[in-house]
């Protein structure tokens, strides 16, 4: 019973500070952060918006000249967005995942992960995990822990990677995990390496580079990103251009009838990274630090990305997206010449003519 309140507290807080860290930018007090940017100027232009059905819908993957989105207002659906015609993009249809028991669903708490072949299901608390063959929608169930479980990836055959949230008495940590969801068994795990307080300073997330064979996990609140090989041995970390190393969160603890129930951060705190991408064999950072040669007018109206070598992680150069309705964008995709980004309630597309990564 204690495990499943610290699990609820932790689903909730974990809700919060990702829409936090992804909607939230602060400007550090300090008006120089001690780094700089290499700006390549890149000339945007919007070719098509869609409006989504929430405001908080993210990536779940791209296949076959679709786009895959999870919508975090309905978890038992994925919209699939078709990006085929370079002028036109519409909701094609929608992926309604199998009928669950009750008990299970009323849970909430849904990771996706679409491949060109799979569409991946995590049930989170249950353990329940399945995958679905686009080909003949033939379903194969399995099982992983029964812990929150997210950052997913579905690979090939029944091997599953994702973070996996381990709790021992009242003390919580992550690890990355790589799992026979046919058995449930973890085959391989990289615990993500700590500071502070040993639980909130590791969140996150990360990506999977098909074209290198890697996982990236880029610490939020420092500058920081682990490259993992597919068996989840630790290749290098990347050192971010800022000159953020260590972890500042403060906290609380949470106390009913003189016991502890859980340990939050008594403030939001602030993201030094707010998002991850990869295309080809790069890197891509959204980054909330403003580098001492930007303009206050270009870091407030863009999202500056920082591109890195998913190779050997050295820094390259830096570029924007701008806003849209006044907002900074949540998440982005590079496909080929375009980039799709989400803002708020709206995906956008750019055309990109001089795109440095194509």
């Amino acid at each position: 019973m204690m495990k499943q309140k610290v699990l609820l507290i932790l689903a909730i807080t974990s809700v919060v500070l990702i829409l936090s860290y992804g909607t939230i930018i602060r400007i550090r007090t300090n008006p120089k952060n001690g780094f700089e940017r290499l700006i390549k100027p890149v000339n945007l232009t919007v070719n098509k918006v869609l409006k989504l059905p929430s405001d908080i819908c993210f990536f779940a993957g791209e296949s076959e000249g679709l786009l895959h989105l999870k919508n975090f207002k309905d978890y038992t659906s994925i919209l699939n967005v078709d990006i085929r015609d370079g002028f036109s993009m519409s909701i094609s249809d929608i992926w309604k995942i199998p009928n669950l028991p009750n008990e299970i669903m009323s849970q909430k708490a849904v990771c996706s992960s679409v491949t060109d072949s799979t569409i991946g299901i995590v049930i989170n608390d249950s353990g329940y995990m399945f995958s679905i063959d686009k080909s003949n929608s033939n379903l194969s169930s399995g099982h992983g822990p029964r812990t929150r479980f997210d950052n997913v990836v579905f690979l090939s055959g029944k091997t599953v990677i994702g973070r996996n949230t381990v709790v021992k008495g009242e003390a919580l940590s992550r690890e990355y995990v790589k799992i026979d969801y046919s058995n449930g068994a973890i085959q391989k795990s990289y615990s993500l390496r700590k500071q502070a307080d040993g639980f909130f300073c590791t969140d996150g997330k990360s990506r999977f580079n098909k074209t290198l064979s890697r996982i990236f996990y880029m610490y939020a609140y420092r500058g920081e990103v682990d490259c993992l090989d597919s068996n989840l041995n630790l290749l290098f970390t990347i050192n971010t251009i800022d000159t953020i190393s260590q972890v500042v969160i403060p906290l609380k603890e949470i106390r009913a009838h003189g016991k502890l129930i859980s340990i939050t951060p008594s403030t939001t705190p602030s993201p030094v990274n707010r998002g991850i991408e990869v295309s080809g064999k790069n890197l891509l950072l959204s980054s909330a630090l403003k580098a001492d040669n930007e303009s206050d007018a270009d870091f407030n109206n863009n999202q500056v990305v920082d591109t890195y070598s998913g190779i050997d992680g050295k820094y390259l150069f830096s570029f924007y997206i701008p806003k849209y309705r006044g907002i900074k964008l949540r998440e982005f995709i590079i496909h080929k010449d375009q980039i799709f980004a989400i803002y708020g309630q709206y995906l956008v597309r750019f055309t990109c003519k001089d795109n440095p990564l194509y």
